[in-house]
This record gives structure tokens, sequence and C-alpha cells, in this order.
């Protein structure tokens, strides 16, 4: 979860091995070749979150007011500063709507901290993500929580994703939802109170999963794309038309 000190994910803000105990001896940065080439803060996995829904419409009803709070190992968190009903819509992640490229260039040297996936096709530069690491909204303090209170409800569409109360709230109360297994297995954290196995031996086994798919997703790669990444671009006509004829055929339709 990202480290929240003026600064994702939670968020991108606090530095994930302030935040949480960590289970697994191996630095989880020294291997980010082992980590999915697309992250996210989260979504794609979230227990409550359904990543093809559409958020009903926001309501009359105002964002919820909410102030934000030291939280001592987990950095910063929302809380609430009025009653909301189960069910009533609370806020939107607030943050700037970029692309893939986007992400690439700005992050090239360090993992996002505040970056919600929303989601995307098939190609990689079809995704899109909110960051809201320049935001000042309290939605980018919204802590991790098993249990939570809240439901991410995603809509890459109309490039929103809404906060639902998944129970009544209470002013006072902190604002959470669940980041999902994945966000944690990826990082090789354990958050506090989660009773879901996040052993190292289930981690090991996660990142042979992702090895093992990020090795069949290569092999498949379009030849000439390969040369063109190792700066091998075919410089004669017959060296393109043999390059060409290495790829695979396409099955007929």
């Amino acid at each position: 979860r990202p480290s929240r000190h003026s600064s994702h994910y939670p968020l991108h803000g606090i530095a994930a091995h302030n935040y949480y105990t960590l289970r697994v001896v191996a630095n989880p940065r020294s291997s980010r070749d082992m980590r999915p080439a697309l992250l996210i803060l989260a979504a794609a996995h979230l227990q409550h979150c359904n990543a093809l829904a559409v958020p009903s419409p926001t309501p009359a009803l105002p964002e919820l007011r909410m102030t934000v709070k030291d939280c001592g190992s987990k950095g910063l968190g929302a809380f609430a500063a009025e009653d909301r009903s189960q069910g009533a819509w609370v806020c939107d992640y607030e943050g700037e709507v970029i692309d893939f490229a986007q992400r690439a260039v700005r992050y090239v040297s360090e993992e996002p901290e505040y970056l919600f996936h929303l989601g995307g096709g098939a190609v990689a530069g079809s995704h899109v993500y909110i960051d809201a690491v320049d935001s000042d909204h309290a939605s980018r303090a919204i802590n991790h929580a098993q249990d939570a209170c809240l439901e991410p409800r995603v809509s890459l569409a109309e490039r929103r994703v809404a906060f639902y109360a998944l129970k009544d709230i209470k002013a006072g109360d902190e604002l959470s939802f669940d980041y999902g297994e994945q966000y944690w297995l990826e990082r090789g954290l354990a958050p506090e109170d989660d009773s879901r196995d996040y052993s190292p031996e289930r981690v090991a086994r996660e990142r042979a999963k992702l090895a093992d798919a990020q090795a069949a997703s290569s092999s498949l790669q379009n030849p000439l794309s390969r040369r063109r990444r190792r700066g091998r671009a075919p410089s004669t006509a017959e060296e393109l038309a043999r390059v060409l004829g290495e790829r695979p055929e396409r099955p007929d339709p």
C-alpha cells in the first residue's frame, strides 16, 4: 500500500514496509520483474468490487464529509465526519485520469502510490487509471480492511470509482475498502487484521504463476516487435520479408 505522507494505495502513499508487517524475507522491490506489468491499486481483485459494474447514478445526497487523521503504523487515514446509511453513495476516488502510456512515463523508476486501476482491454495500452498522487481529496487516504465499510464500484466507461457504504457508517468511523489479496501477494506483505493466507509459501506460488504467465506471453510476441525492442529492426527488404515469414499463422476466423 502506498505511503501517505503528503504524498498510493495506502493507496500508494505510505511505504508499504512501514505500514504492514513483512512476512517474506526478500524485499519485493528487488524482484520487480516478478510483478505484473499492470499495477493496480488493486481494483482487479477486490473482494467486494465488480470491476465491470457501472456505478449507480450519484444521488442528490452530498458527498460524505470526511477528515484525514494519523493512523499510527498505517500512516494517514480517512474518517467519517457524519453518519451515512448502508447502500448510500459516500464519495468518488478523486485524481487525474491517465492511460497506460502516461503511467509508464510517470513511474519509470518507482511504483505508483495512489494509482487505481480501472481496467482495459487485452492490449496494455488500452488500460486506464486514476492517479491521486497530487490530489488533496480525502479519498486518497482510505485504508485497507478485510471487513471494510466501503465498496468501490468501478466504471471504465465513466472513468470513475464510486465508493458506497457496505454498512451503516457513524461519525468518527475510519473509512476502508478491501484492496484484495492479489495486491498484497504481489508485494509479499501481510496487512494487519486480515485473516487470509499471506504466507511466504503462498507468495512463492503466486510469483511462480506470474512468472509462467509472463513467459507464456513473451513466447507469443511478434518476432518483429522483439527485434525492434532489441534495437535490431530489419534493415533490408529481404530481412523484413524473412522476419514477417517467422510470424505464427493466425487461425481463420
